[in-house]
């Protein structure tokens, strides 16, 4: 184990698998001070990329997807701070300020927040959902129950598992992007071809 650290609190911002990893990396590399995990959702943290595909089909349940138990976290010593969004950065004081309005005072910072999903126009009551939480999956995943055609909006990664996941399911689905072949964008078109044939 490595030497004690001089350091006396780390704030991890954000709680999806770089925050995760980040505050058990802290553990297990010898870091003996606070460890706080902060997460803006009121879940315990979890794995998002299955989101898409195993946990939106109901191959995997949320006992599954999880990165970190309270029990795992209490283990570590892993302070967890759910269900509260990080404001804002203190750097003058070595402070993260909570919405809730409390201050997590550090001396290590680590900000692991991860990318956001692009807002939706429309509201959900309209049958239109972003996948980007659990939450949000659960709600799209009921949706898939019902016998009616699916539109994703998007060629990328994650649209192209949703639109697959959906076909798993027996859904008719189209898939709308400016690009002529799922992620495209990302891959270029000679793949992306490859991955229309796929979808179709």
């Amino acid at each position: 184990m490595a030497a004690p650290t001089l350091a006396r609190t780390a704030v991890v911002v954000g709680s999806s698998v770089a925050g995760v990893r980040t505050a058990r990396a802290l553990r297990t590399e010898g870091f003996d001070g606070r460890v706080v995990l902060v997460g803006e959702e009121n879940e315990l943290p979890y794995d998002k990329p299955p989101l898409s595909k195993q946990f939106l089909d109901g191959r995997w349940d949320d006992a599954r997807v999880r990165l970190l138990t309270a029990e795992a976290a209490a283990e570590a010593d892993i302070e967890l701070a759910l269900g509260v969004a990080a404001q804002r950065l203190d750097v003058a004081a070595g402070a993260v300020v909570l919405a809730d309005g409390r201050r997590l005072d550090y001396d290590v910072v680590v900000l692991a927040t991860g990318a956001a999903a692009r807002p939706s126009p429309w509201p959900v009551e309209s049958g239109v959902y972003v996948v980007r939480t659990l939450a949000d999956s659960r709600a799209l995943a009921a949706q898939l129950l019902v016998d009616q055609p699916v539109v994703v909006v998007g060629g990328g990664f994650i649209g192209a598992e949703v639109a697959a996941t959906a076909r798993r399911l027996g859904r008719q689905v189209t898939v709308v992007d400016p690009l002529d072949a799922p992620v495209g964008r990302v891959v270029g078109a000679e793949i992306g071809s490859l991955f229309t044939d796929l979808h179709h």
